[in-house]
């Protein structure tokens, strides 16, 4: 489609995600979706708010977006006019309902805390050009082995660097030198956004307090997280599973959509995580990202801070892993394969044996007719 065309959805439309409706479909209800309404609108690949609004009838458009197993739209119903964002899962799982980035988003600033936005024509600009890169990587001296290994995770990273360190994020960005005392700031380290402590930057921020109320969002949410999961152990019920996994995403869906609105909290948060992650590498790390580490030996000095709270570790994984890159496989077990989903692997699956297994998922999208059809083979 047109470029122009494409910029020129309404601002109405744009901004109307906020109190839109949101669920999860069928693969059978999606594709009777798409039959119903494939001609009667025209549709836009990519998410909604990926657009840049401007006045159009915003009833003439539609949004669709797509990956290996999902297949996602944005579209306003024609009897309510409310907007309505659904996706569908073509592997079939047993997804669990959650929450999304705008409610997430929503929930903080509308009860805990008031987002501070980063001017418009600002915004415009880092919000695609300033972009934070969680941290993934691994050692590749032992790629393509397989290895004795522990693996610890993070509680609730952004969790963790939200109550950690702040800067005064109500003001635009300085140019100026970084007095450690009473700034931070970021700069570009290659390709990538990191935290800068001393020097001269483009972007400095005056050091400040955690707010109370981000504080009181992260301590409540938390604990729904905690209390819920441990009612799920006890009970089976199986919505408590459903309430820690709406309070764990409401955690991290909410650093996410700070893209959108100031892109400098998130880029803080997420690269406070990275910095303290990185602190913790030595040669025997085998591979790592934003919230966990796996090392060839026992880290004692991590043990030291096991436990449930947030910011303390917990030792999730022990014995045998393989790794190719940033995807792993314990013990034989199903992998962790990025971009595939876990029910393509069979249950004999060995990373250092069989390579990438190809699509089996009971549902295929035809990105080019829009449309959702029954695997027949």
């Amino acid at each position: 489609m047109d470029v122009l065309l494409v910029s020129g959805l309404v601002e109405v439309f744009f901004m109307s995600f906020i109190s839109r409706e949101e669920r999860n479909i069928t693969s059978e209800e999606m594709a009777d979706l798409l039959d119903k309404y494939r001609d009667k609108f025209i549709w836009v690949e990519g998410e909604l708010e990926a657009h840049v609004p401007a006045p159009l009838n915003q009833k003439r458009f539609a949004f669709y977006n797509y990956g290996y197993v999902f297949v996602e739209i944005w579209i306003r119903n024609p009897k309510t006019t409310k907007l309505q964002h659904l996706w569908c899962y073509l592997d079939e799982r047993d997804e669990l309902d959650g929450t999304t980035g705008s409610i997430a988003y929503n929930t903080v600033n509308n009860h805990y805390w008031k987002v501070p936005v980063l001017r418009e024509d600002l915004l415009e600009t880092y919000k695609t050009e300033f972009v934070a890169s969680p941290l993934i990587s691994y050692n590749p001296t032992y790629n393509g082995q397989r290895v004795e290994a522990w693996g610890y995770d993070l509680n609730s990273a952004y969790a963790f660097a939200m109550l950690t360190e702040w800067a005064d994020f109500s003001k635009e960005p300085e140019i100026g030198e970084i007095d450690p005392e009473k700034h931070i700031g970021f700069r570009y380290k290659g390709d990538k956004i990191v935290i800068q402590r001393t020097g001269w930057t483009m972007w400095r921020f005056d050091k400040a307090e955690v707010p109370e109320g981000l504080k009181r969002f992260v301590e409540v949410y938390y604990k729904r997280k905690k209390d819920a999961g441990e009612l799920y152990k006890s009970t089976g019920d199986i919505q408590h599973l459903i309430n820690k996994l709406k309070a764990k995403q409401t955690l991290n869906f909410f650093v996410g959509f700070l893209q959108r609105r100031n892109p400098f909290i998130r880029a803080w948060i997420v690269c406070l995580c990275n910095e303290y992650i990185e602190n913790l590498i030595d040669d025997d790390t085998l591979f790592w990202n934003t919230d966990s580490i796996v090392s060839k030996r026992r880290r004692y000095d991590l043990e030291e801070n096991l436990g449930l709270e947030v910011g303390q570790w917990k030792l999730e994984h022990t014995g045998e892993v393989a790794y190719l890159g940033n995807n792993y496989q314990w013990n034989k077990d199903i992998p962790t394969y990025r971009g595939i989903p876990k029910t393509w692997f069979p249950a004999d699956y060995d990373i250092l044996r069989d390579g990438v297994p190809v699509s089996n998922n009971p549902w295929v999208f035809i990105p080019e007719e829009l449309k959702i059809i029954k695997r027949t083979v």
